[in-house]
Formats: C-alpha cells, structure tokens, sequence
C-alpha cells in the first residue's frame, strides 16, 4: 500500500499499536492527516512517507490499513476489514555481529 492510496474514512495502525482516522483534504491537501481517535493527536499526512513510514519517529510507522465494513465511518478496527499488512523481515544475526552493535559482551538472559 501506499500513502496515496489511503483514503478518508480508512483506519491505519501504527507500529506502537494506536488506531488512527484517515482524513484527506481534497481542498487543501496540506491538513490532510491521521487522527489518533483516544487522544486527538494527529500526524499530518504529508510527514508520512509513499511507504507510510514517518521520519520522526518509526513508533508512528504505519503497519496495518482498514476499511470500514457494513458502515460508511468505522471508529474500531473490529468494525473493519484489513486491507494491507506491513510484512517486516526479521534480521538474523550472529552473537559476534551483536557484540559488535552493542559494544560489548553480553548475556542472554531467559
């Protein structure tokens, strides 16, 4: 999915698990934005990457999109259909290849 293909009345879900309202400006494309619908904390949609990634913080990367099902405006994700999924890849590494990212030796604690 792209950031152009979002449209007013989708819920997108960001890495750090808030639900936002999609809100597209067609007037004036600079207020277009996402609301958060708990706390009415909104990011501004041009802050948003094609890939739906925001570069000020990754915990505001969009990871899934929704559509309303059965209603014109939906205000949960249980009133909607996922639509796209951000698949993310998990990164293998090897316990020299960690010890050099954090600087220093380590235990795995279980």
């Amino acid at each position: 999915m792209k950031k152009s293909e979002l449209r007013t009345g989708m819920l997108v879900e960001t890495l750090n698990k808030c639900t936002y309202f999609v809100s597209i400006d067609h007037i004036n494309a600079r207020n277009s934005k996402i609301i958060n619908l708990d706390t009415d904390l909104y990011i501004y949609i041009k802050d948003i990457s094609e890939s739906l990634l925001v570069d000020f913080s990754k915990d505001y990367n969009i990871m899934n999109v929704y559509i309303p099902v059965n209603k014109v405006l939906a205000l949960s994700i249980k009133d909607c259909k996922l639509i796209w999924e951000r698949k993310e890849k998990v990164k293998e590494y090897t316990m020299n290849e960690l010890i050099k990212k954090v600087g220093h030796e380590f235990k795995i604690k279980k």
